[in-house]
């Protein structure tokens, strides 16, 4: 088994370990189809972010899950393409050829840019080794702990809506669904969202 997991803010070195992790667990998330190494500056550049906040769970030197929010996604997208256009360029290249997936970057990079400031729940797993503890509650009550003592008082996650595990999981910490929509064609999504004022 997995000794019990710490957690811990995420620091620069830890960003191929959630890379790997997000690959391999959120396998039909549009950002999983660009490739760890992509997801490695991604995440990389999300946990130098002063916005952002980035929490792993941390198994005797091994990451075992991870959750990263962001003040406004869509800010932070455009930052990210302006710090790091040439590296991203060079290993998105072989992915960008291929007309469908460079519509759903756009797609991406459209809704995140239509958050209009909102606080965003952007990405969470946990390794299967470690489920079964707990470890999701915790890491969703970090971030949103994080969150109310830099005054954010919402927040959103888009979620599928054909993941019941994480609907629920959301759903305890004290996410409610506030739309449904399609982030990319063909693919349902739920948009919820948590103000911090009713807990």
């Amino acid at each position: 088994g997995v000794a019990d997991p710490v957690v811990r803010s995420a620091s620069g070195s830890d960003a191929p370990a959630i890379a790997r992790l997000h690959q391999r667990l959120i396998p039909s998330g549009f950002l999983s189809s660009l490739g760890h190494r992509f997801l490695g500056l991604l995440y990389r550049d999300l946990i130098a972010d002063s916005t952002a906040e980035v929490f792993v769970a941390d198994s005797g030197g091994d990451v075992v899950g991870f959750i990263a929010g962001a003040g406004d996604t869509g800010a932070f997208y455009r930052r990210f393409i302006r710090r790091k256009w040439l590296h991203a360029g060079i290993l998105l290249l072989p992915v960008l050829l291929r007309p469908e997936r460079l519509r759903r970057v756009f797609e991406t990079l459209r809704q995140g840019g239509s958050s209009h400031g909102q606080a965003e729940l952007v990405s969470m797993a946990v390794a299967p080794a470690a489920r079964g503890r707990g470890m999701g509650g915790k890491l969703i009550r970090s971030l949103l702990d994080r969150a109310r003592s830099t005054g954010i008082t919402r927040m959103k996650v888009v979620v599928g809506s054909e993941n019941r595990v994480a609907i629920h999981l959301y759903e305890t910490a004290g996410f409610s669904l506030s739309r449904r929509l399609e982030v990319h064609r063909g693919w349902a999504s739920q948009e919820m969202t948590w103000h911090s004022q009713d807990f």
